[in-house]
């Protein structure tokens, strides 16, 4: 992959195809697993936005084999409120890096939104993530562009509980069906993602109805659950402000279950990614310890493992480590004791991967400067 390299970044890459964010979220993917962050596999595109000192550069990487064209959407705020700042269209060959300088922003935040879609108009990238301030860096290189449209508002907050409604037939029975919604990327990789309702329950429950309601889209199917049932929905084109509501109905017209979510919460419950790896010092003499902390954003229910190797300046590896955290764990600290030889900057290379079925969430590399002896 060529980037386009500049100061305190890291680069992020994977031969891989996508299900992104995070929250930061990466979108092509293997089928049936969440999104990464961001063209849909954890890593076949990353997207990232930061602050340049008041100028906000747009970075999307290409990790895969075809070009990608369509539409990016961005919306800028606070974590849970943001304004959707414009869209522009978007070319990122295969296996490169496009660095797009967004000018004249009229809203700026701290947090932002991003939304890619091909020029089929499927959504292929979702992120949430903070956006990383940078007080150095090279925007020559960068496309100059002005956002179009904008202006609606998007609350990422947690949704409230969806209101009761009394149901046609009483049944006592508490917590009779349980369901749990994920993210998974269609069949091929220009297919729509995939929502995906795992419904289980104590007692069997046939001929019911599952309907789900995604911006201006309704869809329904049918469903029995006999202990267990998987019922999927192609996403739409159009999410709306991805609010995402849902009716489990009986046969004889009764309510088993109800609720609503959003997009965000379900692309932010099973996406992790590496957004920083922060450094002690500037720059190190040869021999000695670099303390770094390798910070994640996003969430994975059942942990990750991170894997770590480092190497030279002619890459040749001198070390490596696997990290195990749980769930919630947004920091790994690492002591690196850097060779006594260590010329001109050492390389961190990291995979993340999902404890449970070993699927890769995020890959990249991070330079660490090493200063000539006087």
């Amino acid at each position: 992959m060529r980037t386009v390299p500049h100061k305190k970044e890291i680069r992020h890459w994977s031969n891989g195809l996508l299900v992104l964010v995070c929250l930061s979220v990466n979108v092509y993917a293997q089928k049936a697993r969440t999104p990464g962050y961001d063209f849909r596999s954890a890593a076949a595109l990353v997207a990232s936005l930061e602050n340049h000192n008041g100028q906000y550069l747009l970075s999307l990487t290409n990790n895969t084999e075809r070009e990608l064209r369509g539409l990016a959407r961005l919306s800028l705020g606070t974590d849970t409120t943001q304004i959707e700042v414009g869209q522009l269209t978007i070319l990122v060959p295969a296996n490169e890096t496009k660095l797009y300088l967004l000018k004249g922003l009229a809203t700026q935040g701290e947090f932002y939104t991003l939304r890619l879609y091909n020029d089929g108009q499927a959504l292929l990238y979702y992120k949430i993530a903070a956006v990383r301030r940078v007080s150095d860096g090279v925007l020559t290189q960068a496309e100059t562009v002005a956002l179009t449209g904008g202006g609606a508002s998007i609350n990422n907050a947690a949704p409230k509980p969806a209101p009761a409604v009394a149901p046609a037939v009483s049944h006592p029975v508490p917590n009779e069906i349980q369901v749990k919604i994920r993210i998974a990327a269609g069949a091929q990789p220009d297919d729509p993602f995939v929502l995906v309702f795992e419904l289980s329950g104590q007692r069997s429950l046939f001929d019911a109805t599952l309907q789900m309601t995604l911006g201006t889209t309704k869809a329904t199917k049918p469903v029995s659950i006999n202990r267990q049932a998987v019922v999927e929905f192609n996403t739409p084109g159009e999410v709306g402000d991805g609010k995402l509501a849902y009716v489990l109905t009986r046969k004889d017209g009764s309510i088993a279950l109800q609720g609503e979510t959003t997009l965000d919460k379900l692309f932010s419950d099973d996406v992790l990614t590496v957004s920083d790896i922060r450094t002690d010092k500037t720059g190190y003499a040869p021999g000695e310890t670099a303390r770094l902390t390798i910070m994640l954003e996003g969430g994975s229910p059942e942990g990750y493992r991170l894997d770590i190797t480092v190497h030279d300046a002619q890459d040749n590896q001198f070390f490596s480590t696997v990290l195990h955290g749980k769930d919630g764990v947004r920091e790994q600290p690492l002591l690196l004791g850097l060779p006594n030889d260590a010329k001109e900057r050492v390389v961190v290379k990291f995979k993340l991967y999902d404890a449970a079925n070993n699927a890769l969430f995020d890959s990249g590399e991070r330079e660490i400067t090493i200063n000539e002896k006087p």
